[in-house]
């Protein structure tokens, strides 16, 4: 009596055309549901500046000029992954011309929707390769079997909370967008190997196209679709078998791996052992170094897994920088343990693919699906997003696992169908938590502060919304003081700390009341780890330890890429005449000459401080000193097109608008066809306009004044 229900679906038509149809219906409409509250949340972390703070994304008109453009805008170095930038643009445009969040993170649900009916495509094509336990005397029972669980499999994917800052972190678009053309090529190639027993030529020809099409136009989105023909080469070994195929078809076949995975594979390797830089050069922005990543992601892989089979909302988050790093084998004590059960976990990899076994496809997809960006490139240590591929593998085994025990009888089916449905209905349940979380700024840092107290982007950043809502500004700064003891490293809590200083010390003033008890709290804690008392002498002291701490951190630490992104931000609030970080230039002159004496030479943070710093001489009015540091900005640049168009800037305002418009013209003679200077030309072109209707305006008035 164990039967009726697993062989009662078969005969329901699993398997037609109509319910395929519905079963995705069903999911995009639960999609919907899971995410939508979602979908008017803020922008975080890297999507000011590449999409909102990025002037091509904002295109007024759809041209060949202006898509290319927004395209190019981040192609300084490389490609700049311009489909995806290109879709920004285009999000843009008919959003209104606007950067209303809906549009965007609606287009990202679109896109996750389609990447789950590959994913459904994908798996239906592996469970008819390998049906469901021992295959059955009815090819349509084993094929309708094999579609019910592929949907099993799409819908854990697409619903599994693993996947939300993909879809809701607008700018891992990168990620899906790329995930899609991985998804789409390897597809192809699977029913082109599926047809090399028939056709060879053909089949050679599709499996061909999948490959280099899905890796070219996915790389142009973000660059770990270059792991799509190792992902290949895992299907075969786990789904394909040789014996079929005619001996023409073997050699046809095996030089079809050496020229689209082994050859791609080993120019990679060889590349990057005689290019060491390309590795290296990413450290140089970091807080650790390539043997701490290394050891850490031994760790940060376990912990993905974590994520993909237990996902306790409390492990999610934004930022994952309160996951420790590992500064040696026993540092912590856990990462021998990690290494050591990786090993382990490989050669029974190596053991499983003799046997073909399901299970250790699912980990060898998961860890050829984070080659990449777990191993050696120096991106930051975790995030969640980095699984959006990797996780298919070990879903899709799932679904497959639990069929067989519908299969087997061993377990009554409506018990493991009741049980996949909770799943489900768990798995949504949490993204759809997640997703209200997402809804407004506040309740998002709120969110990971409570999850996650320890991380310092979480505290900033819920500092930042605090400031937003006009909240006490000592329950600001006692926030970013929480940040600043986070990570003892890092200076941008402690410079926003001293702006919000300044704009207490003013309001000190006003205050009648006896504030003495509330000093004397403070004075048993250490020097700028006091709170904020309204009491100026007392403001006042601790503004001057503040500002010893951050000399402090600059002088012994590295000078990373969020110290620039700090000191550039105080020096942009002092240039726009805010008051409380008008009396901070002399300090952030001070720190910038510090943060230099950190930095190597022909470094694009050394740039960016030395543009920085001109800024801030020219707000104090020392000319030369202004025109000193842009001209060492554009050197250690390269003469990069965008360094001399500030210096353009700034010789406009000194009145030399006639050198400016030469640098201007420069410039513009050298843009090439991804146009990405158009910009900055633009804006140069306007300003010299400016500057010339002003003296154009001040000569008519001088005239009217001599005709008096």
């Amino acid at each position: 009596m164990a039967r009726p229900l697993s062989d009662g679906w078969l005969r329901l038509g699993a398997g037609s055309p109509v319910a395929q149809a519905l079963f995705l219906l069903a999911l995009v409409i639960a999609v919907w549901l899971v995410y939508r509250p979602g979908l008017v949340g803020p922008y975080v972390f890297d999507d000011f500046q590449n999409i909102t703070r990025n002037p091509p994304i904002a295109m007024k008109a759809l041209t060949w000029s202006n898509l290319l453009s927004a395209a190019f805008s981040k192609a300084e170095e490389g490609l700049g992954r311009p489909i995806a930038m290109a879709s920004f643009a285009i999000n843009y445009l008919y959003a209104g011309s606007s950067f209303n969040p809906i549009a965007f993170k609606l287009t990202n649900l679109v896109i996750h929707c389609i990447n789950a009916f590959l994913v459904f495509a994908l798996a239906r094509e592996f469970f008819r390769l390998r049906p469901v336990g021992v295959s059955s005397v009815s090819p349509i029972a084993d094929n309708r079997r094999a579609l019910m669980t592929a949907m099993f499999a799409a819908a854990l994917w697409a619903l599994h909370p693993l996947q939300l800052t993909s879809v809701l972190y607008t700018v891992q678009r990168m990620t899906s967008m790329s995930a899609f053309f991985v998804f789409a090529g390897l597809l192809i190639f699977v029913l082109g190997r599926r047809r090399l027993a028939e056709n060879d030529a053909v089949a050679i020809a599709w499996m061909a196209a999948g490959l280099a099409g899905g890796t070219l136009l996915g790389l142009l989105c973000k660059e770990n679709a270059v792991l799509l023909p190792m992902l290949a080469g895992t299907v075969e070994l786990f789904f394909f078998s040789r014996e079929a195929l005619s001996p023409r078809a073997r050699r046809r076949l095996r030089l079809f791996y050496l020229c689209f995975v082994v050859m791609p594979v080993l120019a990679g390797i060889v590349f990057v052992l005689m290019n060491p830089e390309f590795v290296l050069r990413g450290y140089a922005r970091r807080d650790f170094t390539l043997t701490e990543r290394v050891l850490t992601e031994f760790r940060a892989l376990f912990f993905y897994v974590s994520l993909i089979f237990v996902p306790l909302i409390s492990k999610f988050g934004l930022y994952h920088d309160d996951f420790g790093l590992s500064t040696g084998l026993l540092h912590p004590p856990s990462t021998l343990a990690a290494v050591l059960c990786w090993l382990a976990i490989g050669a029974a990899v190596l053991a499983g693919i003799r046997r073909r076994s399901l299970w250790a496809f699912g980990i060898a997809w998961f860890l050829v699906g984070h080659a990449l960006e777990s191993t050696v490139i120096g991106l930051e240590i975790i995030h969640e997003h980095r699984n959006y591929v990797p996780s298919v593998g070990p879903l899709a085994v799932i679904a497959y696992y639990l069929a067989a025990l519908v299969k087997g009888s061993r377990f009554d089916p409506r018990t493991v169908a009741v049980g996949a449905m909770c799943i489900l209905l768990v798995f949504g349940f949490v993204t759809h938590t997640r997703a209200q979380s997402w809804s407004s700024r506040p309740l998002l840092f709120e969110f990971l502060v409570r999850y996650h107290p320890g991380s310092y982007r979480a505290l900033s950043g819920l500092a930042a919304g605090m400031r937003d809502q006009q909240r006490d500004a000592r329950a600001v700064y006692k926030t970013l003081k929480d940040a600043a003891l986070a990570k003892p490293d890092t200076v941008y809590p402690l410079i926003e700390m001293q702006k919000m200083l300044h704009a207490l010390i003013p309001a000190s003033d006003r205050v009648v009341d006896d504030v003495s008890p509330a000093v004397e709290s403070q004075r048993e804690k250490l020097g700028w780890t006091k709170d904020a008392v309204l009491d100026r002498e007392y403001l006042l002291e601790l503004d001057r330890e503040v500002a010893k701490e951050i000399s402090r951190r600059l002088t012994i630490g590295t000078t990373h890429v969020e110290t620039v992104q700090a000191l550039w931000s105080a020096q942009s609030c002092a240039i726009n005449g805010r008051d409380h970080c008008l009396p901070l230039v002399d300090r952030l002159i001070d720190w910038h000459m510090i943060a230099l004496e950190r930095l190597p030479p022909a470094n694009k943070r050394r740039g960016l401080v030395e543009l920085s710093a001109a800024k801030l001489f020219a707000l104090r009015g020392e000319v030369d000193k202004a025109l000193e540091y842009v001209d060492r900005s554009i050197k250690t640049m390269s003469f990069h097109p965008r360094y001399r168009a500030q210096k353009a800037l700034l010789l406009i305002k000194l009145g030399a608008v006639d050198q400016a418009e030469r640098i201007t013209d420069a410039i513009e003679g050298e843009m090439d066809w991804r146009k990405i200077y158009i910009p900055d030309v633009s804006v140069l072109r306007q300003e010299i306009r400016n500057a010339r209707m002003r003296a154009l305006d001040r000569a008519e008035a001088v005239d009217a004044g001599s005709d008096d």
